[in-house]
This record gives C-alpha cells, sequence and structure tokens, in this order.
C-alpha cells in the first residue's frame, strides 16, 4: 500500500544560517513520500539561493519566493498550494529527526486521528534538553484540551482540517499565531492522537521572534491573539471555556513579555492593551497577576536551587 503524501510546509526569513540542515534533515526521512514547500518571505540574505539549489538536486522541494509579510501569510500561502493529504509544520531553524514523519503518520493511521501531537525536543542555546510533552503516551487519543503552548511544529493535520472559512493562520499576527490557530483546530474535531517518541528538535536562537528585544511589539500580538481567541470561544464547537483561558494566559504573556525587555512605557503599554480590550476588562488586574506570577516563579526556582544543592 502507497503511504500518502505529506506536505511539510516551512517559512524562511534570513535564514541562511539554518535552512540547509532543516530541509535536509526531511530530505533523509524514513518516511520519502513527501513534498517541502520552503516559503521565502521576503530575504535579504542567501536563504532563496540555498533553497533553489537544493531543489534542482530533488524535486520533492518546492520554493515560493514572495515579498516579506509575515510568518502567518506565509504558511498559508504554503497551504493553498499545498497537494499532500497531510500536513506537517517545521520552524526554518529546527529540524525534524530522520523517522519523525513516519512515527507521526504511523499513530495517524492507527488511531484514526486528524491530529497528532508529536513530541518534541527543546535545545537550549547553553546545550540542555527537555521535551515538548514529557508525560505522553505513545498513540492515545485524547478527548480533552491539551496543556502547552501549541506551537504546530512538530505535529502533524489532516489537510481537511483547513478547509472552510477561519481555518488559516491570521495575516499579520506574528506570535502565537499557532496557538491561536490550533485552538479552533481543537475545537473543530474535539479529539487528537499523541506520539511519545520526539519525531523534532526545537533549537532556541538569536533570531527567533522570542528573542525580539521589543517588548511593546510582542505585547500587541499576545493581545491581538487573545482577543481573536475570546471572539472564537464564544462560538466554538467544544472546549470554550479552555480556550477562553488560553486568551487569558495570551493576556498575561504579552504583559509579562513587555516587563521583561522593559523598552517602554506602562502607559504605551495600557494604550496597546486597550487596543482590544473594551474598559471592561482591567488592565492593573493583568498587571498585578503577571507579577504574582513572576514571583510564584522566583521562589520556584530559589527552592528547586537550594534543593539541588542540598543533594550535591
Amino acid at each position: 500500500m502507497t503511504n500518502p503524501l505529506i506536505s511539510v510546509i516551512i517559512p524562511v526569513y534570513n535564514g541562511e544560517k539554518y535552512i540547509e540542515k532543516c530541509i535536509s534533515s526531511l530530505l533523509c526521512q524514513t518516511f520519502s513520500n513527501i513534498e517541502i514547500i520552503v516559503v521565502n518571505d521576503g530575504s535579504t540574505d542567501r536563504t532563496s539561493s540555498i533553497a533553489y539549489n537544493m531543489q534542482s538536486q530533488d524535486d520533492r522541494i518546492v520554493v515560493i519566493d514572495k515579498q516579506n509579510e509575515g510568518v502567518s501569510v506565509a504558511r498559508n500561502k504554503a497551504l493553498e498550494i499545498s497537494k499532500g493529504e497531510w500536513i506537517a509544520f517545521s520552524d526554518a531553524d529546527d529540524y525534524y529527526y530522520p523517522n519523525g514523519i513516519a512515527l507521526l503518520y504511523d499513530v495517524a493511521k492507527d488511531t484514526g486521528c486528524k491530529i497528532v501531537l508529536g513530541n518534541s525536543d527543546r535545545l537550549s542555546m547553553d546545550g540542555r534538553k527537555s521535551q515538548r510533552y514529557p508525560n505522553l503516551k505513545n498513540g492515545a487519543i485524547c478527548r480533552d484540551y491539551p496543556k502547552g503552548s501549541h506551537e504546530m511544529w512538530g505535529d502533524l493535520f489532516h489537510a481537511s482540517l483547513f478547509d472552510g472559512d477561519g481555518y488559516a493562520f491570521e495575516p499579520g499576527l506574528a506570535y502565537l499565531e499557532d496557538r491561536l490557530l490550533m485552538a479552533k483546530l481543537f475545537s473543530k474535531e474535539g479529539k487528537y492522537a499523541t506520539c511519545a517518541t520526539p519525531v523534532y528538535a526545537h533549537v532556541k536562537n538569536d533570531d527567533s521572534v522570542l528573542a525580539s528585544k521589543n517588548g511593546l511589539r510582542m505585547a500587541k500580538h499576545c493581545f491581538w491573539a487573545a482577543s481573536l481567541m475570546n471572539n472564537y470561544a464564544k462560538n466554538a464547537h467544544t472546549f470554550t471555556r479552555e480556550i477562553a483561558d488560553d486568551a487569558e494566559q495570551a493576556k498575561n504573556r504579552g504583559i509579562m513579555y513587555f516587563l521583561n525587555q522593559k523598552n517602554a512605557s506602562l502607559s504605551e503599554l495600557r494604550g496597546v492593551f486597550y487596543n482590544y480590550f473594551d474598559s471592561s476588562e482591567c488592565f492593573c488586574k493583568y498587571l498585578f497577576s503577571v507579577k504574582v506570577e513572576t514571583w510564584k516563579r522566583g521562589i520556584k526556582r530559589k527552592i528547586s536551587t537550594f534543593i539541588n544543592r542540598r543533594k550535591n
């Protein structure tokens, strides 16, 4: 029996340092019936030439050059032209393990689920490794709303999930865009399966969106995503409360990014907040909750450090 085609979508902007490794990891997959769609989002470095050079050596690679419009528009463009029965995503600075796609598809085939959450390794800049979902059970069929940050890399989706209005990435949204779409897909489908073995390596680097020093911009995108999640939750098929809770977390995260980077006044942050939320929302409440959460994290770190010292 022939395996179905799986389209792997890679948006990239100025990724000459790592795009070759990302694409190569897909060319080496034990599951070979794949389409690799590289969307060059207006890069000004050698990203495009590297991608086209690799395309000339393997016809499974499709390269799209376009003006810079952000990651959401880039992924949507790839979804429009993709031919696969299944869709996977990768960030350009990450890579799949050689059997990653095969493991994801095996779970999808065995469970009949249209969404497979794949485990991943998170690799920090100082060499530390941690698992994205440390407590997954392989091949489990789940009907609860999954905990976690819900990035779309390292997962597998049936292409039919993206049919219909609203089941695409929000144009212009550059952060939490995947959390917003995942909330919609979870609600639409109502269940998912899990792959416990890590299939993907997520590499933290200084060039990522999360490394941005523009705290006010990060806050804006968090608030934007939160407002859209709130609106969707009002008419969601399932997981209404959970999606609303996700929206609350997104608001808190926006304020936290701002406070950690401290490059704008609180009045500016308040102004951005009220661009997305009406006067019934209390900005001070979220500011206070973030400060409490930061204090709790600090206490936990101190306790953990103390315990580790006693063990040693």
